[in-house]
C-alpha cells in the first residue's frame, strides 16, 4: 500500500513538471506569434508609405 502511494507521488510529481514544461513552451510560442505580427504590420506600414509617395509623384 505504502509502495502504491509513493508511485502516485512520483507520477503527479512527473506530470506537474511535465505541465509546466508545455506552459512554458506555449508562453514562447505566443511571444514569437507576436513578434511576427509586429514584423507584419511594419512591413504593410513600409508598403504603404511607398506606395503613398508614388503616388504623389504621379
Amino acid at each position: 500500500n505504502q509502495r502504491k502511494k509513493l508511485l502516485k507521488k512520483v507520477l503527479n510529481l512527473e506530470q506537474r513538471e511535465l505541465r509546466e514544461k508545455l506552459k512554458q513552451l506555449k508562453m514562447i510560442k505566443k511571444k514569437m506569434i507576436k513578434k511576427k505580427v509586429i514584423k507584419k504590420k511594419v512591413i504593410k506600414k513600409k508598403v504603404i508609405k511607398l506606395k503613398n509617395r508614388q503616388w504623389k509623384k504621379n
